[in-house]
């Protein structure tokens, strides 16, 4: 199935060293996404624009019935840039950092290819890792039963769903067991949010003391749609597709109506604008909170 590797922040000597390295082996089944900076910068705005746009071009270009999960490798300079590049691939990416190279330790070029040898190698064990770490998220959120993880986080007003999903997108990659971290942190999804159902409904579903986030069932017509002349961002599209590195079906939603009282004239979208809803009874809800 497809997905998208994305490799960031490589001055040019890494980029030329990874390049050496066959696609088809880093990303097998994949796109590799790689884009070099000149020599110590932080990550800059236009940079961090760029690789979405590649991401989003990449993803947009495949079936994505199933999901395009995005993955994430990085240098993690350790400033403020590099958590605005973390910012900007969240909720959708599985992160995955990797320290910068020091070439002065390196006296001759034999030495400078050993380090850039050492780096290639950890590169390829990354994206192993990566790839599997994505089928283990898969595992919580390619599933037939409703799940917190796939929730909205601009409409479902909770700010444990953030911190939850916060906790896994920084943890996950270095968990000695990533499945216990998703199932203890869907666990304390429910210690606050407990299943609920509305109505005699039988199925269980999600408030957030709002709105009822119920199962759509067969019902898929509330999913993001992303047209050729879309004005939508690059993670519209992206959340759309992937959830903290795991894929989820495309065409997946929730049905909300309200708690109380009748339903809100406006919701906000993906891209934050207040949009209304197609009906008076009741609202579409993707997890990339695409609004129909």
């Amino acid at each position: 199935m497809a997905y998208s590797l994305v490799i960031a922040g490589l001055d040019t000597r890494l980029f030329d060293r990874i390049k050496k390295i066959s696609e088809k082996r880093l990303a097998p089944h994949g796109k590799l996404i790689v884009s070099p900076v000149k020599g110590y910068v932080p990550y800059t705005d236009a940079y961090i624009e760029g690789l979405l746009s590649s991401t989003h071009e990449s993803a947009r270009k495949q079936d994505g019935a199933d999901g395009t999960p995005t993955l994430l490798m990085y240098i993690d300079y350790g400033d403020h840039s590099t958590k605005r590049l973390l910012d900007a691939f969240f909720p959708f990416s599985l992160p995955f950092s990797l320290q910068p190279v020091d070439f002065s330790l390196a006296r001759n070029k034999p030495q400078e290819s050993e380090l850039l040898n050492a780096f290639a190698g950890e590169v390829d064990d990354s994206a192993i890792e990566l790839r599997r770490l994505s089928s283990i998220v898969s595992e919580y959120t390619a599933v037939a039963n409703l799940t917190p993880l796939l929730l909205p986080l601009g409409n479902f007003r909770s700010s444990h769903l953030r911190a939850i999903l916060e906790q896994l997108y920084s943890e996950l990659a270095n968990s000695d067991d990533p499945k216990a971290l998703i199932t203890a942190s869907v666990k304390k999804f429910f210690d606050v949010h407990p299943r609920t159902h509305y109505g005699s409904e039988p199925r269980h579903c999600f408030s957030d003391g709002y709105l009822f986030f119920r199962s759509p069932g067969k019902n898929r017509h509330g999913f993001f749609r992303h047209a050729p002349e879309s004005t939508h961002a690059w993670a519209c599209l992206l959340n759309a597709r992937s959830r903290i590195g795991g894929r989820y079906a495309a065409k997946f939603h929730y049905d909300c109506v309200p708690v109380s009282g009748a339903l809100a004239g406006q919701y906000e979208n993906c891209h934050r604008i207040e949009t209304t809803p197609n009906s008076r009874e009741y609202v579409n809800i993707a997890p990339n909170d695409y609004i129909r």
